[in-house]
């Protein structure tokens, strides 16, 4: 997705100083490319920064905002507790709703609607609203690439029964994960793994959260290739090597059909972007029929993704397709597929 300065970026930082900082100068770097950038920040955050008349003017075109994130002025903000988290999901969600809706219905201010977002990559709820208001929304991870690399390895772990691991074996070595045989251990994973701690506090609603990035137009990593390529590269899918599958506008398949296909493409062991329309299968007659379908639906979205697949109900085909890691092209060889992706500016099926 190319931005131009017609365009409004809106940064929504989740709200600790080491991810506000970084997204300031990500704001900097966007405004001196001549884009109009609104930050947002909790109250809470708001009325620490200082001086921020000066802070606002040395990029003209950098407005700020700032958002309730539910809690009590005179409770800590403890990042670690699991309340900041609870609280911005039950009272922030609706209000950051609020201000999108607001920005982009021209009752907020006189700055533009919002074009993109760019939310933090272990915030979930922006990612959702954006959706469903049909902004595009992009992640920015403040920590670095292999911090954020072994969040997606956590499911695998998970299953191969490596984590969680018993108190004092925080020294273990993990195994399976590519680049990092010999060099990782549990305690250098994400979160908190060891028996105790889980036992505490479930940390997989926090992976989730970051795995939901998978749903965003793009990652944006706050790192170097000098430090880290090997976790740079293992975080973008290599050339050629994804297979994209879209049976057109009109095609419907019957749910053993679809299994057969989903089966095959699962089973081959290759990522895969399907494109599964919501009246993309056969409606029978029958209450059976009807069980079936609702059936082969769950299961496919059930069946654990491990990073290699992704389900959406449409996509932009031309642009997907000239992507350099797609290596093929699943279709029903429908003549009109690239004549069809020419409206999508201007039409786009109801989700």
């Amino acid at each position: 997705m190319g931005l131009s300065p017609s365009d409004h970026v809106l940064l929504f930082p989740f709200p600790a100083k080491g991810h506000i900082k970084p997204f300031l100068s990500l704001a900097h770097l966007l405004c001196n490319a001549g884009l109009p950038v609104t930050f947002l920040n909790t109250h809470h955050n708001h009325r620490h920064i200082h001086d921020l008349t000066r802070l606002a003017a040395q990029p003209p075109s950098l407005h700020f905002e700032s958002i309730s994130d539910g809690l009590p002025p005179d409770q800590p903000r403890n990042v670690l507790d699991g309340k900041l988290y609870e609280s911005m999901h039950q009272v922030t969600k609706s209000l950051f709703r609020q201000l999108l809706i607001s920005y982009n219905n021209g009752t907020s201010s006189t700055r533009p609607p919002i074009t993109c977002l760019i939310t933090d990559v272990i915030f979930r709820f922006p990612m959702d609203l954006s959706e469903e208001l049909g902004i595009p929304v992009f992640c920015f991870s403040t920590f670095s690439a292999r911090f954020l690399f072994l969040f997606f390895w956590i499911p695998k772990l998970l299953e191969d029964g490596q984590i969680p691991y018993p108190v004092g074996n925080s020294n273990q070595e993990l195994h399976g994960i590519p680049g990092g045989e010999g060099i990782l251990r549990c305690k250098d994973l994400s979160g908190f793994w060891s028996v105790e701690a889980v036992a505490k506090r479930d940390p997989l609603k926090f992976v989730n959260q970051t795995l939901a990035t998978s749903k965003s137009c793009g990652i944006i990593l706050n790192t170097f290739n000098e430090l880290e390529a090997a976790f740079v590269t293992s975080l973008s899918k290599p050339p050629r090597s994804v297979v994209f599958i879209s049976f057109g506008s009109l095609v419907k398949l019957t749910s053993s059909q679809l299994m057969e296909f989903w089966n095959g493409l699962v089973n081959s062991g290759k990522a895969f972007v399907l494109v599964l329309r919501s009246d993309g299968l056969i409606e029978e007659a029958g209450e059976e029929d009807k069980k079936q379908k609702e059936l082969v639906i769950r299961e496919i979205m059930d069946t654990k993704a491990e990073g290699r697949w992704e389900i959406v109900n449409w996509a932009p085909q031309e642009e997907g397709l000239g992507h350099e890691a797609i290596g093929g092209f699943l279709t029903h060889s429908g003549w009109n597929w690239g004549s069809y992706d020419l409206l999508a500016p201007y039409w786009r099926p109801t989700q």
